[in-house]
C-alpha cells in the first residue's frame, strides 16, 4: 500500500515538473512572439510607401525594399511557428493537468503539493536580456537607416 502511495507521489511530482517545464516553455514562446511582433511592426514602419525620387535609383529602392520584405516574411514565419509550438504545448499542458487531477482523485490520502513558482529574479533577468538584445537590434537598424539616408543624400556626378 505504501509502495503504491509512494509511486503515486513520485508520478505526481514528475507530472508537476513536466507542467512547470511546459509553462516556462510557453512563457518563453510568448515572449519571443511579442518580440517578433514588435520587430515586425517596426520593420513595417521602415518600408517606404512613397515613389522613388529623381535623385534615387530604382535599384537601390528595390534592393532595400526586398531586404526589408524578406526580413518581415522570415519573422512572420517564425511567429507562426512559435504560435503553433505554443498551441501544442498548451495541449500537452492540459493533458498533463488532467492526468495529475486523475491521480490526485484516485488517491485521497496523497497530499497535494502547491505549484512551485519561478523565482522572479530569473524572470527579471530573462526580460533584461531580451530588452538588451532588442536595444542592440534597434541600434543596428538605426545605423542602417542612417547609412542608407546618407547614401541617398550624396549628390551624384550628374548633378555637377
Amino acid at each position: 500500500m505504501t509502495e503504491d502511495i509512494n509511486a503515486l507521489k513520485a508520478r505526481i511530482d514528475e507530472l508537476e515538473m513536466d507542467l512547470e517545464k511546459k509553462e516556462v516553455e510557453i512563457a518563453g514562446y510568448i515572449d519571443q512572439i511579442e518580440i517578433f511582433e514588435k520587430e515586425n511592426q517596426e520593420l513595417k514602419l521602415l518600408v517606404p510607401n512613397e515613389e522613388p525620387s529623381e535623385n534615387e535609383t530604382e535599384n537601390e529602392n528595390i534592393t532595400t525594399n526586398k531586404e526589408i520584405f524578406l526580413k518581415l516574411k522570415a519573422q512572420e514565419k517564425e511567429i507562426r511557428d512559435l504560435k503553433n509550438k505554443m498551441g501544442y504545448l498548451r495541449k500537452d499542458k492540459t493533458q498533463l493537468q488532467t492526468k495529475l487531477e486523475e491521480l490526485t482523485k484516485n488517491n485521497k490520502s496523497v497530499i497535494r503539493i502547491e505549484e512551485k513558482k519561478i523565482p522572479l529574479e530569473i524572470l527579471v533577468q530573462d526580460l533584461q536580456d531580451k530588452l538588451n538584445k532588442q536595444k542592440v537590434l534597434n541600434e543596428e537598424l538605426k545605423r542602417q537607416l542612417k547609412k542608407s539616408a546618407e547614401y541617398k543624400e550624396k549628390p551624384s556626378e550628374e548633378d555637377f
